[in-house]
C-alpha cells in the first residue's frame, strides 16, 4: 500500500462509518456518495500546521463537470494525521482561482482550519468536523466564523 492509499483510505473509511452514508461508488477520480455528492480527496503528508495541495485545471474541470450534473461537489483535503478540510466547490474556485493553482490550510490546536491560496483567501474557518458531515447533509453549510 502506498501513502496515497493509507491517507486517503482513513478519510473515506470516517465516511463510511458517519450515519447517514448509505453509498460509496468509485469513480476515475473521485467518489459518489449516495448518489448525490461527488468528492475528490487530495493528501499532503506533513506533520505539521500548514499542509500545501495542488488543484489543477484538470481537476477543476471534473469538479465543475460533475456540478452540472446536479451533484454537489467537494474536495477533501486531508492534511496529514490531523484531519480533513473539506471544501466545497465555490470555495475551491475562489482560492485556488478558475485556473486552478495552490491551496494551504493550517489549523492551530484546537481550533478550525484557516484556508488560503493562489487566488485568494476564505474569510471563514472551516471546521475538523465538517468531514464527514457536509457530504452527507442536504445543504452546503457548515463553515464558522473564528
Amino acid at each position: 500500500m502506498d501513502t496515497v492509499d493509507f491517507y486517503r483510505g482513513a478519510a473515506v473509511l470516517l465516511l463510511l462509518r458517519a450515519p447517514g452514508c448509505k453509498g460509496l461508488q468509485a469513480t476515475q477520480e473521485g467518489f459518489l456518495v449516495n448518489g448525490a455528492v461527488y468528492f475528490e480527496l487530495k493528501h499532503c503528508t506533513s506533520g505539521k500546521s500548514r499542509w500545501t495541495f495542488n488543484v489543477s485545471t484538470r481537476d477543476l474541470e471534473r469538479m465543475v463537470h460533475y456540478s452540472q450534473e446536479t451533484h454537489r461537489v467537494f474536495l477533501g483535503l486531508v492534511c496529514g494525521g490531523d484531519g480533513v478540510c473539506t471544501l466545497p466547490l465555490g470555495d475551491i474556485l475562489s482560492v485556488a482561482g478558475p485556473q486552478g493553482g495552490w491551496v494551504a490550510t493550517a489549523r492551530p490546536y484546537g481550533r478550525s482550519y484557516a484556508v488560503v491560496g493562489r487566488a485568494g483567501h476564505l474569510a471563514r474557518k472551516v471546521p475538523r468536523s465538517d468531514w464527514p458531515r457536509l457530504l452527507l447533509e442536504e445543504k452546503n453549510g457548515g463553515c464558522v466564523d473564528e
